[in-house]
């Protein structure tokens, strides 16, 4: 069985080296690797060349699911992998891959544990046993799996954390890939509510980890919080009018509730006014970049076109090995 690790970065150069390092420390040998780099500079380059791996760097920048897409079409494995550039895989994590897709009854994805290891003395779990609601409300930290949502139930499923997430490329290219139009934020969950809907499974894999010490950058501004409310609003009611269920009317009252009610950005962005987190200039900035947002997501979410990958040939399967150094 052939295993392609997918690693999407931005300017990372330092963690992508710590990934490929424990990449290269895993017992389970026969998978190739593949960084799509949209950073503006060549450093990451030069931190992937001790590397027996495949670089690609797209002008295309900013956009996590092109970036996903592209690593997609050139993976030469049946089986998907993607980790975060700023995660660290425990040394059985391919392994583990490999063990779930040698069944008959193969999923169309798996969702692992994600480790948040920023502060080193006290790890927390950031996401295990993860649901979704097809209008995008999410349980990130569970403490049972219910295997009742791995094929769907009463409108909730099962999601990945995009930081640690496995699919058969078969069931990617089945449904487009990933939706362009999320540049990050519900890009994983999008992704995982249409693998289950046409068809395949999606499991949790409590065993199945990763370590993630989230760094920052021009979406995350502070740890473990995104300040992109633009991308946020955007994306939570483009999400809700396209996995919703019911009538257009109905979707569409249910999708504003979603971005306007007490779990929405709006509130977020006042309870940060309220406890003095933000200032009134970021408050109001904030509300202004929301509002963008929900006239974008609004706009799309209700044409019946996505902006999906279109299939291309693979490249060759490059085994990963360290060369040198």
């Amino acid at each position: 069985m052939k295993i392609s690790v997918v690693i999407n970065t931005l300017n990372r150069p330092e963690q992508v080296s710590l990934c490929l390092e424990s990449l290269r420390l895993q017992t389970y040998k026969d998978f190739e690797v593949i960084v799509v780099d949209q950073s503006r500079n060549r450093r990451t380059k030069e931190v992937c060349k001790p590397y027996n791996l495949k670089y690609y760097r797209i002008k295309k920048r900013n956009n996590l699911s092109i970036s996903r897409n592209f690593g997609i079409n050139m993976a030469a494995g049946e089986i998907v992998a993607f980790i975060d550039d700023d995660a660290q895989a425990k040394e059985d994590w391919i392994e583990r891959i490999s063990n779930h897709f040698l069944q008959d009854d193969k999923p169309g994805f798996i969702a692992g544990r994600v480790i948040d290891v920023s502060d080193s003395e006290n790890p927390v779990t950031q996401f295990q046993n993860g649901i979704v609601s097809a209008f995008g409300y999410s349980e990130d930290i569970r403490p049972t799996d219910e295997k009742r949502y791995q094929r769907g139930h009463a409108g909730w499923y099962v999601r990945p954390m995009g930081a640690n997430m496995v699919f058969q490329k078969k069931s990617l290219e089945k449904i487009g890939g990933f939706d362009e139009f999320y540049e990050y934020i519900h890009d994983e969950t999008d992704v995982a509510v249409r693998v289950i809907k046409s068809g395949d499974y999606g499991l949790y894999d409590d065993s199945l980890i990763v370590y993630h010490n989230p760094a920052l950058g021009r979406n995350r501004k502070r740890k473990r919080f995104s300040t992109n409310w633009y991308a946020l609003t955007k994306n939570n009611i483009y999400f809700a009018l396209k996995n919703g269920s019911g009538i257009l009317p109905l979707r569409v009252l249910r999708s504003f509730w979603r971005v306007l009610g007490a779990r929405g950005p709006f509130i977020a962005l006042f309870k940060l006014f309220l406890h003095r987190k933000i200032s009134i200039f970021s408050y109001m900035f904030g509300n202004i970049r929301s509002g963008l947002g929900l006239l974008k997501g609004f706009f799309w979410g209700t044409r019946k076109k996505r902006k999906l990958m279109k299939v291309t040939e693979p490249s060759a399967y490059l085994l990963f090995a360290k060369r040198h150094g």
